[in-house]
């Protein structure tokens, strides 16, 4: 029986050769798998795309470059699968299932949001800006510009006239803020 060997990491492939990649992905499974689940209602779905991530990234078919950390590059190659998802899913017409262990009443189910799901969702929502307005003057424009009107990082920095390493400064700390409040 062959030995499993690690793939090689380069300077600009998987990640940094003294890191444990194994071990590295494994220690962010975790927290993938909470990020998953709280934005899907199928908690099988999110172990799939989970492990649909990380076997990605063990293949090589997503290059972690280390322009950010690692654990916050997962979460965005997540995010991608889950929207991918989300765009497939909306193209699938949903499969019956004829189980005896199956709800009869769940083809009947509305894909719309409840009304109590839409109260709960919108006063998330007022929370959140409120928290944003509540920042420091150069945090609230960076969340502003970045994370509420989607302007690319280059278009933020051009109009604030700071530098990359500024604007993911700001974008961190007032993530951190936001997420305490």
């Amino acid at each position: 029986m062959a030995e499993f060997q690690q793939p090689q990491c380069t300077a600009t492939a998987a990640a940094p050769a003294d890191t444990d990649w194994a071990h590295a992905l494994a220690e962010q499974r975790d927290a993938l798998l909470r990020f998953a689940r709280a934005r899907l209602r199928d908690p099988w779905l999110a172990e799939d795309l989970v492990h649909d991530v990380i076997e990605a990234v063990w293949s090589g078919r997503a290059i972690f470059e280390r322009r950010s950390k690692l654990g916050t590059w997962l979460i965005g190659v997540l995010k991608h699968k889950i929207a991918d998802e989300f765009r497939r899913s909306a193209r699938t017409p949903p499969e019956t299932s004829h189980d005896a262990d199956t709800d009869p009443l769940s083809s009947v189910a509305c894909p719309m949001a409840r009304p109590d799901e839409i109260v709960e969702l919108r006063q998330r929502l007022s929370t959140a800006l409120a928290t944003i307005e509540a920042l420091p003057e150069g945090m609230r424009q960076v969340m502003r510009l970045h994370a509420l009107l989607e302007r690319d990082d280059d278009q933020v920095c051009r109009e604030l006239g700071i530098s990359k390493g500024a604007l993911h400064v700001r974008l961190h700390r007032a993530r951190l803020r936001v997420g305490r409040m």
